[in-house]
């Protein structure tokens, strides 16, 4: 098994879109997202993931499956980029991806971070709280 899985998930944005939160910017965003994220794991279980979502500079999502979704939060501003979506790599052990070990990188730019916390987030209530603010 590679030690990166690649991620090149340029249309991960369109499977991303039913955790997106619209018109919010990123400080509203990462809140929401924060108030409905569980304690942080040490590690999860890396397999085939639908796709990712940059929230900001040190924040992403990771869908695993639809109801799977992992808040990361990284040690530098790996995820600043100008335009587009880059392609994204995950460093992983043995199918497993741990804080404090592993890293989230980009090819361009050539940027590496290392996952500092991997929280599990509750997208149900995600939603929930979406169709709630724009009701």
């Amino acid at each position: 098994m590679s030690r990166l899985l690649c991620l090149a998930l340029v249309a991960s944005f369109s499977l991303a879109a039913c955790t997106s939160s619209g018109g919010m910017h990123d400080p509203e965003r990462l809140a929401l997202y924060r108030s409905h994220a569980g304690l942080p794991v040490r590690d999860i279980r890396y397999y085939n993931p639908i796709s990712w979502e940059k929230i900001d500079g040190r924040h992403l999502l990771l869908t695993m499956r639809p109801s799977e979704v992992w808040l990361i939060r990284l040690s530098g501003p790996c995820l600043e980029w100008g335009g587009g979506a880059p392609a994204i790599t995950i460093s992983s052990r043995l199918g497993r991806v741990s804080s404090s070990f592993d890293t989230v990188s980009t090819v361009d730019p050539p940027i590496s971070c290392r996952i500092e916390e991997i929280r599990p987030l509750d997208i149900a209530a995600v939603r929930d709280s979406q169709r709630q603010a724009a009701g």
